[in-house]
């Protein structure tokens, strides 16, 4: 068994792209959180901060 056989995912492995075009960088942030939204559609649950004394550094 080779090296790549036991490793599939080593930083040599992997298909060689060019990057994207430069684009509107708003628009991409708009994708990416479309995307996380679509994942995780609602926040999960936590803990609320009542009864907190203070937060002073």
């Amino acid at each position: 068994m080779s090296t790549i056989d036991k490793h599939p995912l080593a930083s040599e492995g992997g298909v060689k792209t060019a990057p994207n075009e430069a684009g509107d960088p708003f628009s991409q942030l708009d994708d990416l959180m479309q995307v996380v939204e679509a994942l995780c559609p609602t926040y999960p649950q936590r803990d609320t901060f009542k009864g907190v004394g203070g937060f002073r550094l």
